[in-house]
């Protein structure tokens, strides 16, 4: 089976509702600042790649401290929250 998989644009992690992070280079120690962005549902995070790591059309997302499962498409992220966010009892309550 050959998938094509769409690459994730920033425009698409904002779209769906993520924060973004900033982190300036004095805060960090690194050459430049940089950012990334989070979506919190209940005590999960789902966490993005930064501006660094992807460019403009290269952004995964991850569930945060478990990066074994990346999504590179913006339609499974979005079903993602819908269902988490269905099934989350502080986000239902």
């Amino acid at each position: 089976m050959n998938l094509k998989i769409k690459k994730m644009t920033e425009q698409e992690i904002i779209e769906l509702g993520f924060e973004q992070r900033y982190i300036s280079k004095e805060e960090s120690g690194d050459k430049n600042d940089y950012w990334y962005y989070t979506y919190e549902i209940g005590d999960l995070c789902l966490i993005t790649s930064s501006n660094d790591e992807s460019g403009k059309k290269m952004w995964t997302v991850s569930l945060f401290d478990y990066s074994e499962v990346v999504f590179k498409d913006a339609e499974p992220v979005r079903d993602l929250i819908v269902i988490l966010e269905k099934h989350c009892k502080p986000c239902t309550q």
